[in-house]
C-alpha cells in the first residue's frame, strides 16, 4: 500500500510567555506545531508516521488570518517564470526554485521587468512562506504552495551568502508532498476551534472582539 502523506498543524493556548508585553491580553498565546503524517504500510526502519517539521510559541490569530486571507492563494497560485526561467525544474522543490529565481540577472534596460520580476517573486513568498505566517517569530523559511495539483512544504540549505539566522541550519532540506485540500480544511477547522476556545476563555472584551472579528472571516468560508 503506497504512503500518504498529511501535513498537519497543531495549536494549543498556553499562558503567555509575555504577560506584561504591551497588548499581550489581545494575544491567543500557543504552540503552533507543524508536522507530516504518513498514512499506510511503512517498512521496518522507514521515515516514522510523524515527522514534526517545526514548533514554536506564538500569537495564534497571526496565522489564523494569515490561513483565511491566502488559503486560495496556497492551492492555486505558482512561480512566475520566463523564457529560460521555469518556475520549477524537474526534481526541484519549491523552496529551491526561489532560490534559483531570486538570483535572475536583469541587462540596466531591464529595470521594468526586474521590478515586476522580484515583485511577484515577493508576494509569491508572502502568501507561501510560513514566516509570513507568523511576523517577528523567530521561524525557519519553510515553503508551502502546489506543484502539478499536489501540496509541498519544503525547505532548502543555507547558501553561503543567505542572511537567514543560522541558528535553524540543524533542519537542513527537505520536501514533502501531501494532500492540500485535506491540509486547508483541516488547519482552517483547527483554527477556528481554537479562536472559539480563545474567545470563550479571555475575560477581556476587546480580545473578544478581535477573535470574533477573525471568525467572521471564518464564516465567510464556510467555517460556521
Amino acid at each position: 500500500m503506497a504512503v500518504i502523506n498529511k501535513l498537519r498543524i497543531e495549536v494549543a493556548l498556553l499562558d503567555h510567555l509575555y504577560p506584561e508585553g504591551n497588548g499581550a491580553h489581545l494575544q491567543p498565546w500557543g504552540r503552533f506545531s507543524i508536522y507530516i503524517l504518513r498514512e499506510g504500510t511503512l517498512p521496518p526502519l522507514e521515515i516514522p508516521p510523524r515527522v514534526l517539521l517545526f514548533e514554536t510559541q506564538w500569537d495564534l490569530a497571526e496565522p489564523a488570518q494569515w490561513f483565511a486571507a491566502n488559503h486560495s492563494a496556497l492551492r492555486d497560485t505558482t512561480l512566475p517564470s520566463a523564457d529560460g526561467y521555469p518556475s520549477v525544474l524537474p526534481r526541484e522543490s519549491l523552496a529551491q526554485a526561489i532560490r534559483r529565481l531570486t538570483r535572475r540577472s536583469f541587462a540596466d534596460t531591464e529595470e521594468d521587468s526586474a521590478d515586476k520580476w522580484y515583485d511577484d517573486l515577493y508576494d509569491y513568498h508572502e502568501r507561501h512562506g510560513l514566516q509570513s505566517a507568523l511576523p517577528g517569530a523567530k521561524f525557519p523559511d519553510i515553503i508551502i504552495g502546489s506543484q502539478h495539483g499536489v501540496g509541498e512544504i519544503s525547505r532548502t540549505s543555507l547558501m553561503d551568502d543567505d542572511t537567514e539566522d543560522r541558528a535553524f541550519s540543524y533542519l537542513g532540506a527537505w520536501a514533502y508532498t501531501f494532500d492540500m485540500n485535506d491540509f486547508l480544511d483541516h488547519t482552517l477547522h483547527t483554527f477556528r476551534r481554537m479562536l472559539v476556545q480563545w474567545m470563550a476563555v479571555t475575560p477581556h472584551v476587546d480580545a473578544q472582539r478581535r477573535a470574533n472579528v477573525i471568525l467572521q472571516d471564518f464564516a465567510g468560508l464556510g467555517y460556521l
